[in-house]
């Protein structure tokens, strides 16, 4: 996972996507770690799907590193594989650099903005600038704040942590996107994966239960108390991971920038048909305060109408071919008769 300015080697990724509530405001938590080697000074670039980010978004985790290893030991049981030119920067962008752990990290309102920053990276982590990567990203997560998080030489697992206000509130992501070689990423391309991936929430627990070995303080509400995940080494097309923030036991859907379709990957605990994939649409606005689950009206005690059915989650009345609730977004089990 992840892509790089230049070669580099990159191993045993762990990713983390859930929700939580801090400082009451309804956030979405992306945490990533890998071991990366690099010749020279080098950065990684990650999309996040915030509709506002600046460096209090991002979280030193160095007082409890090991959280991530403690969530993929919850969920370490194996799943099998179930699918087959330059330019400058925007007037009015106000890039920002700043150190969090081992990284030196420019933080932009979108990969363009990258460039008017990099010069303020000491030089031993500053990368060269690769605008081919810069200028595919901003084809692939159009409007998307983007994290570049520089480095160099080998650097240990180390957790990057972020919490923030989502522009996709019903739908948790992790970034997959593949490119080590310094070319931007191939979307036809299929790529080995070396991952643990899990999601879940702070919000309302479900799988396996996490028992973390350090205290995280104050910010333990942005971590789940239990997840569900998957170990993934296996070939498999280029993309990144999605869910639904109410459907965190899975599936998880690998989805390609741009694409409309999704493909599901099962996660540890599920069972059952893939839900409708719907590319998610941006909001112009701050999704807060959220209801942690959807308000749920009193059931009906009469039975549907001929062809009609309820849903299982808010008890709103659709078509019986209906497998989305055009009401709440849930993908439940649909209800031939009045819930009782």
């Amino acid at each position: 996972m992840c892509c790089t300015f230049s070669p580099a080697r990159l191993s045993s990724t762990l990713l983390y996507a859930g929700d939580a509530q801090w400082n009451g405001l309804y956030v979405h938590v992306l945490a990533y770690q890998n071991t990366a080697s690099t010749s020279g000074p080098n950065a990684m670039i990650l999309p996040i799907p915030a509709t506002r980010l600046g460096p209090e978004n991002a979280v030193d985790t160095r007082p409890f590193r090991t959280f991530l290893e403690d969530i993929r030991e919850a969920t370490r049981l194996p799943v099998a594989r179930s699918y087959g030119a330059a330019f400058g920067a925007p007037q009015g962008s106000r890039p920002v650099v700043f150190d969090v752990g081992s990284y030196t990290v420019v933080l932009a309102e979108s990969p363009r903005a990258v460039l008017a920053a990099l010069g303020a990276v000491p030089e031993n982590k500053r990368p060269a600038i690769n605008d081919r990567m810069l200028q595919a990203f901003e084809v692939y997560y159009p409007g998307w704040p983007v994290a570049v998080c520089c480095w160099n030489g080998d650097l240990q697992p180390e957790p990057l942590l972020w919490w923030y206000e989502p522009r996709f509130p019903e739908w948790l992501f992790a970034p997959a996107l593949d490119a080590h070689d310094g070319n931007p990423p191939d979307l036809r391309a299929a790529v080995q994966v070396d991952h643990h991936l899990a999601f879940g929430s702070a919000l309302r627990p479900e799988g396996q239960p996490v028992r973390y070995r350090d205290d995280a303080g104050s910010h333990r509400p942005l971590l789940p108390s239990s997840v569900r995940g998957a170990e993934l080494h296996v070939r498999m097309s280029n993309g990144d991971f999605w869910a639904r923030r109410d459907q965190t036991g899975g599936p998880a859907l690998r989805h390609t920038p741009g694409h409309t379709a999704g493909a599901p990957l099962a996660l540890n605990g599920w069972e059952g048909e893939a839900p409708a994939w719907r590319l998610p649409e941006p909001i112009a606005h701050a999704y807060n305060p959220p209801p942690p689950r959807w308000p749920v009206p009193a059931p009906p005690v009469q039975p549907p109408p001929e062809g009609k059915t309820y849903c299982a989650s808010c008890h709103s009345l659709l078509d019986a071919s209906a497998k989305l609730c055009s009401v709440c977004g849930a993908w439940t089990p649909a209800k031939t008769a009045a819930p009782g």
